[in-house]
C-alpha cells in the first residue's frame, strides 16, 4: 500500500484509509480524520498532535512540523532575527532589520542630529522662544511705541548664543520692563 493509506478491517474485506485518517475500528471499518502516528500521513508529511502536517526540513528558514528552538535552532530560533517583527530580546543594535534605531527625543539635551523642526522638547527654535519673550513685554507702557517690532526685529538678527542669552534672562523673570535683558541682543 501506498504511503499515508492504511488498511482498515480484516483481509479480504478490509477498506483503505486515505492519508490523514487512521483506522479507528477494524470491526466496522471506519476511518477518522487525523493520525495515530506517521504511518497515516501522507508523503512529506507527520503526525503532530493527532494532525498530518507538512513535514519541515530543518534549515529551510520555517519552524514547522516537529521542529522546536532545541531541535532546529536554525528554523525556530526564540527571536529569529530578519522575520520583519523586533521580537522581544532584538534591539536595532542586535537585528537592525528588524528594529527601528533608538530615538534620543525627549532626553531633555539637544544632540548631535537633532533640531527643532526634528526634536522640538530637546532643541526648541531659538526665534520663536525670542518672539515669545517679546511678547511678553508689555511694549506699549514699558518701551516705545513700535518697541515689538525692534525686539522680532533683534531675534531674526540674533546669533544661536544671543538668542540663548536672552532667553536666559527673559525666562528669569526679568520680564517687568527690564530692558538690560536686551542688551544680550
Amino acid at each position: 500500500m501506498k504511503q499515508g493509506f492504511v488498511s482498515c478491517g480484516p483481509e479480504g474485506i478490509a477498506i483503505a484509509c486515505q492519508p490523514g485518517t487512521y483506522c479507528s475500528d477494524p470491526t466496522t471499518l471506519t476511518c477518522t480524520e487525523g493520525c495515530l502516528s506517521n504511518v497515516n500521513c501522507g508523503c512529506g508529511e507527520v503526525c503532530t498532535g493527532g494532525s498530518c502536517v507538512g513535514a519541515s526540513v530543518c534549515g529551510d528558514e520555517q519552524c514547522t512540523g516537529g521542529e522546536d528552538a532545541s531541535s532546529c535552532p536554525a528554523d525556530c530560533a526564540p527571536n529569529p532575527c530578519g522575520n520583519g517583527v523586533c521580537d522581544a530580546g532584538e534591539s536595532f543594535g542586535i537585528c537592525p532589520e528588524d528594529c527601528a534605531p533608538p530615538n534620543p527625543c525627549g532626553n531633555g539635551v539637544c544632540d548631535a542630529g537633532e533640531t527643532s523642526q526634528s526634536c522640538a522638547q530637546d532643541c526648541p527654535d531659538l526665534k520663536l522662544e525670542c518672539y515669545d519673550h517679546c511678547d511678553v513685554y508689555n511694549f506699549f507702557m514699558c518701551f516705545n511705541p513700535g518697541g515689538l517690532q525692534i525686539c522680532y526685529d533683534a531675534c531674526d538678527a540674533a546669533s544661536d548664543a544671543m538668542l540663548k542669552q536672552f532667553s536666559v534672562c527673559a525666562a528669569s523673570g526679568a520680564v517687568s520692563c527690564d530692558p538690560s535683558c536686551f542688551d544680550h541682543l
